[in-house]
């Protein structure tokens, strides 16, 4: 397993709903329940499960709604058919920027450079069990030799550090994770254990 880079999600809305804070939006599911909905990329996406998270760890119900991917996810907030969704930031940037999209928090143990003036999850008063992480990585077979492994991981570390990477990386509010393969092996396996854990709070279906 071989880290690229990690990029916080962004709970996005239409200003059409009127939600000025991440607390406007929670407020309003848990005064009507039943009737809060969120758009995802897809049944266990990465959008998906970060709406389950922030929605357990804020305690309110919410109705999910799968699409095909995360452009069709955005356009459903755009048509005013869902309340939110929980996205990439690199999918839901340009529409930010045109105010097209309002963006409550950021689903990160800190603020995103892309949308600075937002605060977290954590900041706005939950835990931080709020928090989804998003990355990316090379996976290779759990038997793969280890100095077959550590080829293709100094090439990725070097490639991280070229500064063309590292612009194309800023502007979608990635970072690189420097971590080694056993720094890494670790916290993959922590993250399975936290999503193991999440789709047991939040009631999900396994199949």
């Amino acid at each position: 397993m071989i880290p690229f880079g990690h990029q916080p999600l962004l709970v996005v809305t239409s200003p059409d709903k009127g939600y000025k804070t991440l607390g406007d939006l929670i407020a309003a599911a848990k005064a009507k329940p039943g009737t809060m909905n969120y758009s995802s990329a897809g049944v266990g996406s990465a959008s998906h499960f970060g709406a389950e998270r922030l929605r357990v760890s804020a305690g309110f119900d919410a109705q999910h709604i799968p699409t095909k991917g995360a452009v069709e996810a955005a356009t459903e907030i755009l048509s005013g058919r869902v309340a939110f969704s929980v996205s990439t930031s690199s999918t839901t940037l340009l529409l930010i920027q045109e105010g097209k999209l309002v963006v409550l928090a950021v689903s990160g143990l800190k603020r995103s450079a892309v949308v600075p003036n937002v605060p977290t999850t954590v900041e706005t008063g939950l835990r931080a069990d709020s928090v989804y992480p998003f990355y990316s990585a090379l996976y290779l077979p759990a038997k793969t030799p280890r100095e077959v492994v550590e080829k293709p991981h100094r090439e990725v570390a070097k490639a991280l550090q070229a500064p063309a990477v590292q612009e194309r990386f800023a502007k979608l509010g990635i970072e690189p994770m420097p971590m080694d393969v056993e720094q890494f092996g670790k916290f993959f396996r922590d993250d399975a254990a936290s999503n193991a854990a999440l789709v047991k709070a939040a009631n999900l279906p396994t199949q």
